[in-house]
This record gives structure tokens, sequence and C-alpha cells, in this order.
């Protein structure tokens, strides 16, 4: 039996629209977040007001950094227990940023924020390196702002005691009202 000229017309129209194996690849990782040193209620911070950035983000706008720019983001946020589970990551080589949130409710606030760890290297003076407990929540949380829902992120962090490591001696910092945002991300483990 010969092939007809509908039969080929076909066949090709359908190796153009996919009949390929090859799977699509997911977006992007959209990442963009910020730290600033201020003084803790106890201890000595001899860098008070060092910062560091990865795109810009705050409780109304955000310009996050994709992943594929040669920034290296990954994230995980998924439900979990009626609440959320996050772990992101980023890094260039001179900053990185990584928190990992346990349980983050939906309508985390400022007086009943949810509690994660985070580490921040790169904080200018020196590189320093801040790791400690910190608290996420949503600071002006509405439809198209802050929020919390599978595959993303954004919020707001505190951090009343920060260790940080790279100055001279051992300090104690306090982290200011900072953010985060994560977009784009897996929704099962693979980080």
């Amino acid at each position: 039996m010969r092939p007809t000229r509908s039969t080929l017309a076909a066949f090709a129209m359908m190796m153009h629209i996919g009949c390929s194996t090859a799977q699509p690849s997911a977006p992007a990782v959209e990442a963009a977040w910020n730290l600033t040193l201020a003084a803790a209620s106890s201890g000595k911070c001899n860098h008070v007001g060092a910062t560091v950035a990865f795109g810009a983000v705050n409780e109304s706008a955000f310009s996050p950094i994709e992943s594929r720019r040669g920034a290296g983001s990954s994230c995980f946020v998924r439900p979990d227990s009626g609440n959320f589970f996050v772990n992101a990551i980023t890094g260039t080589g001179a900053i990185g940023f990584t928190a990992l949130i346990k349980s983050m409710p939906a309508n985390a606030s400022q007086t009943s924020p949810a509690t994660g760890e985070i580490t921040a290297d790169g904080l200018a003076p020196g590189g320093l390196t801040a790791a400690g407990t910190c608290n996420f929540y949503f600071k002006n949380p509405t439809a198209t702002t802050e929020c919390v829902q599978t595959g993303s992120i954004w919020c707001a962090f505190v951090c009343p005691t920060l260790a940080i490591d790279g100055g001279s001696n051992s300090e104690t910092c306090a982290g200011t009202e900072s953010f985060m945002f994560f977009r784009n991300c897996a929704q099962s483990p693979g980080l």
C-alpha cells in the first residue's frame, strides 16, 4: 500500500507538533533575597550595616535572577501537613543563601511567624558568612504580593541572632527585616 499525500502530511504534522521523546524543560528557578546585619540584643556586632543581595525584593516588588543566567538556584516548596515545607538555595560563587523552613503556614505573621534556618555568604565587607534561626512571615500579604504556595514563596524574615564567621573575632549580630522570593520551585525533593 502506497501512502497518500494526506497520510504523509499528517505524519509530517505529528512529527512537527511533538511526537518526540524529548521532555519539555522546566522553567528556570527565579530567586531574589537580601540580608542586612544589625546589632543583636546581646553580643558584639562589628559589622552593623553589612549587606548582601541577590536580585532585588521587598514586600511589594521583586526583580529576580533566573537560574539559567549563571546563578545556581534550586528550591523545593510543597504542602506538608497543612503548611509548607521550604528548602531554597542560591549561589554564584561570591555570594550564597540557604533557607530551610520545615513548616511555613500560609498565614504566618509578624506576631505568629514560622521559624527556620538561614545561611548567607558574601556579606560585605570581607565576604562574611551569617547563620542562624530566623522568623519568617508575610508583612503585607495580598493576592499579588507575599505568599507561599506549591512551587513558590515570597516572604519577609528577621533573625534575632546570627553567628558571624569570617570576621577577626567571633561575633553575634542580628538580621534586620529582609525578604526572599523563589518561584518555579520543584514540588518533590531534588535539590
